[in-house]
């Protein structure tokens, strides 16, 4: 029983030391400094430009309407406040 549990042993120490040398190939490629200085900038490719589609027209009507609401709300309590400014 003693020998498996020391292949184990072995087995579990080896795969630790698999792991600790990937993490330290992991960070020196994506970590260091040295990564920034062997590999060029990725380059700047603009956004294409886009039709605007039957719901981009909506959300655009939709956000007026709102607009409108908030103007039209605005000005009939303005009104209402010169209508009873002017009865009194």
């Amino acid at each position: 029983m003693e020998d498996y549990a020391a292949g184990d042993d072995e087995f579990a120490i080896a795969a630790t030391r698999n792991a600790i040398r990937i993490s330290e190939q992991e960070r020196l490629l994506l970590g260091s400094s040295l990564r920034s200085q062997f590999s060029k900038p990725l380059p700047f490719y603009p956004e294409p430009i886009v039709k605007k589609s039957h719901w981009d027209h909506v959300r655009e009507e939709m956000r007026w309407l709102a607009g409108d609401y908030v103007r039209e709300r605005k000005w009939r309590y303005a009104f209402s406040k010169m209508q009873a400014h002017t009865i009194t």
